[in-house]
């Protein structure tokens, strides 16, 4: 309330803290001492007044270690210094404690008046200074005083007993606009005041005068001028010590009253529009802690903490708590590169809320300067942008798996396919890796629904957590329970311990539910409420367990019809069947089977390599069928094939036509082979067969075929038949 005062003061006004180091010098101190501004701060009193060269008479040296330790105790000292253009100045230094808002002492308030005027130079003057100030008469101290509050730049006067005008400064006449001739009628001070104001001044004075009495030194009134306007005033009043007079100081408040008042209605608008703006307003302060000093009360909706809950915080603490660890050191870096510059700051992070969940936002912000450049505060406001956000890197992984997956799509991981239906399928799973919600995939037996989704599973966020399949058909219905909610010990005959169940086992992953039209209506139940995030209950438990999991599903059924026929419960199908993939039968990519042969053939080591490329009647013959067990039916063929030499294409449901029907496809004479590759080939063969007729014992089959055991055996490890 009294900076101004302070600011303006004809006086040199120096706080000095508990550690004696300076606190605060006002400008006027700053110019009489010859200082430049803020130079003095910190500084301790012996380092301030040795480099200013300040003399001290004795016993003033000793008397102003007195006066700091014990303010208020102490008659005024005077000191003698060389002012900044080279001239003698005399200071007279009074002291009162400084305190905080409880009371309690923090250090001290010097204040040293200019008294140059009043003392000629020299030793003697000086020691001369010093005793007057310190053993003046009561009428000498009232001239002594008179003479500090000619000279100050503040309105002062002096009242009588009666509280009638006694003395009054030039300011005091420019504050009144009322001529000195006419202040000089002692009672017009009655008519300056109005009465409320008059009649607490002359309680407060009766108080001031009783030797017990206490009465408030500083307060506000008002004034009337001689031109009728009322004027707010600040008024220091004290008596004259060894006398009944009263010295009061006025300062005009009315401007910054005003300005105050105005101040504090645009600040209350700011709050209620920031307290209303979607987001969270802040301000930081420029301390050694970054202390967060107002936080709008947008916070609450937005990240749950309340706003007085903030305040008060370090900023640093902020970093490591509140912001992403991923983050932190961006948004520090951001924010300084603002500030070297003096340009405004902006952020994107993930910071976390109430709930432990982090979204993330964006910051944008601007440092708060002084008169001098020096940083005084960080004000901001943070947005809510996690939706758009979310959305924006969910388009950018889709982006950067198409980029990355164009350049070989023949191959999808280990998928493999170039035909338009598997160009379809790849543009699922990449939608599919890209979310977060459940996955069905539908398919005949053997079209790699596993590996369509182990390839979802790779290229999600998931990717570095578990991946557990489960063959829902494998598991009888009495133990699936137990299978996919483990179980404690002693649940059951033969339960010797706590076993976790898939659940479990595939938190933070994703749970594959391979045949999961297999699984029956009451199962269902119990899964579709672990899924919706109720949670499930070990066979044997007590406590509800809860999971994070990501099902992807599989069958080749239709789940729609089993949902009409009551197979199916409603709400299962629909937690399920959310992004559904499906994949195409190996008769509908025919144009894929080439690919698939060569990649098994080649996956077989140096047998598959050397009956590689096959003739073009027998890839005739692979193409036509029609496979009915489809890639797997595919890969066991070739693999007989590499095996015993011969395709052997077989129709074990009975939906073939019947020239496909269990055909062997010999390979012809003249088909391109070399007559020791056939040779080879009849050999390998014939030793197998021969082989298997004596139970694989060698000395035996070797006795049979009249050959040495040790040429067999050469023979068998040459065409692999161990």
């Amino acid at each position: 309330m009294y900076q101004e005062t302070v600011r303006q003061a004809q006086n040199l006004i120096l706080i000095v803290d508990a550690q004696q180091r300076v606190a605060y010098l006002n400008p006027w101190g700053e110019q009489q001492l010859g200082l430049s501004p803020g130079t003095a701060l910190h500084l301790s009193i012996n380092e301030l007044f040795t480099s200013q060269g300040i003399s001290w008479p004795v016993p003033s040296r000793a008397g102003w270690e007195q006066m700091i330790a014990r303010p208020g105790d102490h008659d005024p000292i005077v000191s003698r210094h060389r002012a900044s253009d080279g001239s003698l100045c005399w200071l007279s230094w009074t002291a009162s404690e400084w305190t905080d808002a409880g009371g309690q002492r923090v250090g001290t308030i010097v204040l040293g008046t200019d008294v140059t005027h009043y003392h000629h130079d020299g030793a003697a003057g000086f020691q001369e200074a010093h005793d007057t100030a310190r053993r003046l008469p009561p009428e000498g101290k009232e001239s002594w005083y008179r003479t500090l509050f000619e000279n100050t730049g503040t309105a002062m006067v002096i009242l009588e007993e009666d509280l009638t005008i006694h003395s009054f400064n030039a300011e005091f006449v420019r504050l009144t606009g009322i001529p000195a001739e006419e202040l000089q009628q002692k009672r017009i001070f009655r008519e300056l005041v109005r009465d409320e104001d008059f009649d607490r001044l002359v309680a407060y004075h009766k108080l001031r005068c009783q030797e017990s009495g206490q009465a408030p030194t500083e307060y506000e009134g008002q004034i009337v001028t001689r031109q009728g306007e009322q004027k707010l005033v600040a008024l220091k009043v004290d008596i004259i010590p060894d006398t009944h007079l009263t010295i009061a100081s006025l300062l005009d408040i009315s401007r910054r009253q005003h300005a105050e008042n105005a101040y504090r209605e645009s600040q209350q608008r700011l709050k209620r529009l920031l307290d209303n703006m979607p987001g969270m307003a802040y301000s930081i302060e420029a301390d050694d802690h970054k202390t967060i000093s107002m936080v709008s009360q947008g916070a609450l909706a937005f990240t749950g903490f309340d706003a007085e809950t903030l305040v008060g915080r370090k900023f640093e603490d902020h970093f490591d708590n509140d912001i992403h660890p991923e983050d932190a050191e961006n948004v520090r870096e951001a924010v300084a590169a603002a500030l070297d510059t003096g340009q405004p700051f902006e952020s994107v992070f993930r910071l976390r809320m109430a709930s432990g969940d982090y979204k993330w936002v964006r910051n944008r912000g601007v440092g708060v300067y002084d008169d001098q450049g020096e940083l005084l505060r960080l004000e901001g406001l943070v947005t809510d942008i996690d939706a758009s956000k979310q959305a924006e890197l969910e388009l950018n992984k889709e982006n950067q798996r198409l980029r990355s997956s164009i350049k070989d799509r023949f191959r999808f991981g280990r998928i493999l396919g170039r035909s338009a239906p598997m160009q379809q399928v790849y543009e699922m799973i990449l939608r599919a890796a890209a979310a977060h919600a459940n996955v069905i995939i539908y398919g005949e037996s053997g079209t790699g629904k596993e590996l369509v989704s182990r390839a979802i599973h790779d290229l999600s966020d998931r990717r570095e957590q578990a991946f557990v399949p489960v063959n829902c058909g494998a598991i009888p219905e009495s133990l699936l329970e137990s299978e996919f909610f483990g179980y404690k010990k002693g649940a059951f005959t033969g339960a010797d311990r706590d076993k976790s169940g898939f659940l479990d086992l595939a938190h933070g992953g994703t749970l594959f539910l391979d045949e999961v039209g297999e699984i029956g209506p009451a199962m269902q139940v119990k899964l579709l409420r672990a899924i919706e995030g109720g949670g499930y209950t070990p066979v044997g438990g007590k406590q509800t367990r809860k999971t994070d999991i990501r099902i992807v599903a599989a069958t080749n059924r239709d789940t729609l019809q089993m949902v009409r026929d009551g197979q199916m419960r409603e709400d299962f199908y629909y937690r399920v069947h959310i992004i559904p993939v499906h994949l195409p039968p190996l008769r509908d990519r025919r144009s894929d089977i080439p690919l698939l042969v060569e990649h098994f053939l080649l996956s077989y080591g140096d047998e598959g390599r050397r009956l590689y490329p096959l003739s073009g009647h027998v890839m005739e013959q692979l193409t036509r069928y029609h496979w009915p067990g489809n890639v797997r039916e595919l890969q066991n063929v070739l693999h007989r094939y590499v095996t015993l030499g011969r395709l052997v294409l077989e129709d074990v449901g009975g939906g073939a036509s019947k020239q496909n029907t269990g055909a062997t496809v010999a390979v012809p004479p003249g088909s391109g082979d070399r007559l020791v590759d056939a040779v080879g080939r009849f050999e390998k063969e014939f030793l197998l067969g021969q082989l298997q007729e004596q139970r694989w014992h060698v000395s035996r089959t070797a006795a049979a075929l009249g050959v040495n055991r040790r040429t067999l055996q050469r023979k068998m490890k040459r065409y692999g038949l161990y």
